[in-house]
């Protein structure tokens, strides 16, 4: 019995690993006309807290298939909206977008996803319950076993006597 134990114990640590989410990305849209002379993202509650700072080249047309690969932000111009994307946002940023001349207004949006014929909606989640099935037929199996291990026990020692 103790085995059926270890192996429950198993699957509830193992399960949430192959059902993990997607990384946690949050995206913005800037919405002031002074939009696309973006110069930094930045937490205003942390002095070393810039998340992205404008390069000499200006800033790159939002490529979606790559974007989500940037460690902390990504600042892309999606045809003339500028699109802010930071990874692993928490709660404690003050997010702050600044221009030349003063903070850039900026809206909560839903991320944009590259269009692929790769894409299969689902199919994480799918995985994770095709894991949990085959750790439960596991447990069922080993739990038959014991029962049928207990049984000959019984029914041998019951000829003995």
């Amino acid at each position: 019995m103790q085995v059926v134990a270890f192996v429950a114990g198993l699957v509830l640590m193992l399960t949430p690993s192959f059902c993990a989410e997607k990384a946690n990305f949050t995206c913005y849209s800037l919405t002031s006309l002074e939009a696309e002379n973006v110069e930094r993202v930045y937490d205003d509650n942390q002095d070393s807290g810039v998340f992205w700072s404008r390069s000499a080249s200006g800033l790159d047309l939002c490529d979606f298939s790559s974007i989500y690969s940037t460690p902390q932000c990504s600042v892309c111009n999606d045809s003339g909206t500028i699109i802010v994307v930071l990874y692993n946002l928490t709660i404690s940023v003050k997010l702050m977008v600044e221009g030349p001349e003063r903070h850039i207004s900026y809206k909560e949006i839903d991320c944009p996803r590259a269009e692929t014929d790769d894409d299969k909606p689902g199919e994480e989640r799918w995985i994770g319950i095709w894991v949990s099935v085959a750790f439960i037929a596991a447990l069922l199996l080993l739990f038959i076993i014991f029962i049928i291990i207990k049984w000959m026990r019984e029914r041998r020692e019951s000829r003995m006597i």
